[in-house]
């Protein structure tokens, strides 16, 4: 468990979270997201974004983080990892 889980209250919610970086890097990743989307259960923190998912996940949450960048707005899209699907939400902080 990271520092960040431990003071925010990001890492208490059971829906999964990352936040990246302008450079496209991890830098919060909570339990449910490392639980729910990480092989190895180790947290993908200071790694690339695209490193995260296989094929059309990749894509799919590269192009809603370009389009994020660009727009400045939320976006919603579908995302496909490890057998389940989820609705996943890009936003800007």
């Amino acid at each position: 468990m990271s520092t960040a889980d431990e003071i925010s209250l990001l890492g208490f919610v059971n829906t999964p979270i990352l936040v990246g970086d302008p450079e496209g890097y991890v830098v919060f990743a909570n339990k449910a997201f490392v639980r729910d989307l990480t092989p190895d259960g180790n947290s993908p923190h200071g790694e690339p974004l695209h490193s995260l998912f296989a094929g059309g996940g990749r894509e799919a949450m590269l192009a809603a983080v370009a389009e994020v960048c660009s727009k400045g707005e939320s976006i919603k899209f579908r995302l496909r990892e490890g057998g389940a699907g989820y609705l996943a939400i890009a936003s800007p902080i």
